[in-house]
C-alpha cells in the first residue's frame, strides 16, 4: 500500500472539518496503460470463451476470480496476456501478485483502474483495498 505519512484535518465543501490522510504519491499513469492494454487483450481473449463465459471488463473480472466458475478463466487469461503483451509480462504477474494479495486481506478487494500505482522505485501499490 502507499505510504501513510500524518493525519490532517481538512474542510469539505459545506465548511465541515474532516480527518485525512497524508499519502505517499504514486504515478499512476504506467498503471492505467498497463490495464488499458489489458482490457484491449481481454477483449481478444474473449473471442475464445463462448458468450455465457465472457467478461465485461478486467474491473469486474478482478473481483470476481474467487467465484469458482472465474478463477480458471482468470488464470488463463493471465497467461494469454502474458503472451500476447510478452514486453509487459513481469508488470502482468507483479498485478496478478497484487490481486491475490488483497484477497488475502479482504474478501471484496476494491481492485479498480485508479486504485493502483507505482512508487518512485517502480513498485507497484494500491490506494485502496
Amino acid at each position: 500500500f502507499a505510504k501513510t505519512f500524518r493525519k490532517v484535518k481538512v474542510k469539505d465543501n459545506s465548511g465541515k472539518m474532516l480527518e485525512a490522510v497524508v499519502m505517499e504519491k504514486l504515478n499512476t499513469g504506467p498503471f492505467i496503460k498497463l490495464w488499458d492494454t489489458l482490457e484491449n487483450t481481454l477483449k481478444q481473449f474473449e473471442k475464445n470463451l463462448p458468450y455465457s463465459k465472457q467478461i465485461s471488463d478486467v474491473e469486474y473480472f478482478a473481483k470476481h476470480i474467487k467465484n469458482p466458475s472465474y478463477t480458471k478463466n482468470w488464470n488463463d487469461f493471465i497467461q494469454f496476456a502474458k503472451k500476447q503483451n510478452s514486453s509487459l509480462s513481469g508488470k502482468i504477474d507483479e498485478f496478478n501478485k497484487m490481486v491475490e494479495k488483497l484477497y488475502k486481506i479482504t474478501p471484496n478487494p476494491d481492485i479498480r483502474k485508479f486504485n493502483l500505482g507505482y512508487d518512485k522505485n517502480g513498485i507497484l501499490k494500491a490506494l485502496d483495498i
